[in-house]
């Protein structure tokens, strides 16, 4: 398998929707954008600092919760990589209505860029909605090391390891759960997904955007916070 430290009764979480506390985590946005295969929008919460439980437990700083997903995936066939082939602006306008069922609004995305339908920019389509902070292309690296990095925080929350970020996933993101934990990798690479009509790799795609934001720094000049 390719995520052998995935455990459903340590990594599914299943929190209510609810406003997310803005003075403890830090929300982010990542989609997977396809024309005939699906489309993937993950909302990640960020912790700001270290949580300590009465339970003795520590949420370390830089864990991660997949709040929500929306995807155009079809259900119910043999194959999870048929799509309803939404328009990059729709599946926008869905992804920022699902960011207000958290009390999110205009949240910052990274968006993995293409032409859409009639030649535009996918970035371009989803600015033009108005329902984002900021949209950037994801750091991508490679995909391998992206995998690698989902690895570390699952162990990482299987272990309780108070000194390394945990992944934690919820259990409305049906596309996600769907195929992370049955992932395999690919005989010709090892160390990269192998991607399959069965388990498609575009919500782990979204999932490798979204915790690359994970890495990267903030930094404060004056009283400007800004990411490097």
């Amino acid at each position: 398998m390719m995520f052998p430290s995935f455990d459903p009764e340590i990594h599914i979480a299943r929190a209510e929707v609810g406003a997310i506390d803005p003075d403890r985590w830090i929300v982010k946005v990542a989609i997977d954008w396809g024309i005939s295969s699906p489309s993937v929008g993950l909302l990640g919460s960020f912790a700001k600092r270290d949580m300590n439980f009465t339970d003795g437990s520590v949420l370390p700083r830089g864990s991660v919760i997949i709040e929500a997903e929306v995807n155009d995936a079809i259900f119910g066939e043999e194959s999870l990589n048929n799509s309803k082939e939404w328009t990059a602006d729709r599946l926008a306008e869905r992804i920022t209505s699902v960011c207000a069922d958290y009390g999110v609004k205009r949240p910052h995305a990274v968006v993995d860029d293409a032409r859409g339908l009639q030649g535009e920019s996918v970035i371009e389509m989803m600015r033009s909605t108005g329902g984002f902070w900021n949209i950037s292309k994801p750091r991508k690296g490679r995909r391998s090391e992206g995998w690698a990095h989902i690895n570390s925080m699952l162990q990482a929350a299987a272990e309780k390891n108070p000194a390394r970020p945990h992944l934690y996933i919820n259990e409305r993101c049906k596309l996600l759960l769907a195929t992370l934990p049955n992932a395999v990798r690919d005989e010709n690479d090892p160390d990269d997904w192998n991607d399959t009509p069965h388990c498609p790799d575009h919500a782990g795609d979204a999932l490798r955007y979204l915790l690359a934001e994970s890495l990267v720094k903030p930094i404060t000049v004056g009283r400007t916070v800004g990411l490097y």
